[in-house]
């Protein structure tokens, strides 16, 4: 498990700063900070449902049910990174 935690604990950082490197490029101007608090914002709400799945696995199928729930949301997240991904395109800025 420390293995683990450890894996997952490196690879944030990066994933932030990519996100946040995202934000940054395609908001449009003047609503930067938005989009960061609507990042921010989703990271928390993520965090919240995937603790409550994780939950709902725990008290349904012990452990092995958590663990079932993290690798859901994970395959989740990656079609949503993967599906998503072609929409990721500059806004042109208004002159």
């Amino acid at each position: 498990m420390s293995v683990l935690a450890f894996v997952s604990g490196v690879s944030l950082a990066p994933v932030l700063a990519c996100s946040f490197s995202l934000v940054d490029r395609l908001a449009p101007e003047g609503t930067v900070t938005e989009a960061f608090a609507w990042v921010v914002a989703a990271v928390g709400a993520g965090g919240s449902l995937g603790s409550f799945a994780a939950g709902i696995g725990q008290d349904a199928a012990g452990v092995p049910g958590a663990f079932a729930g993290a690798g859901v949301g994970g395959v989740l997240a990656l079609a949503l990174c993967l599906l998503g991904g072609r929409t990721l395109r500059p806004v042109p800025a208004v002159a």
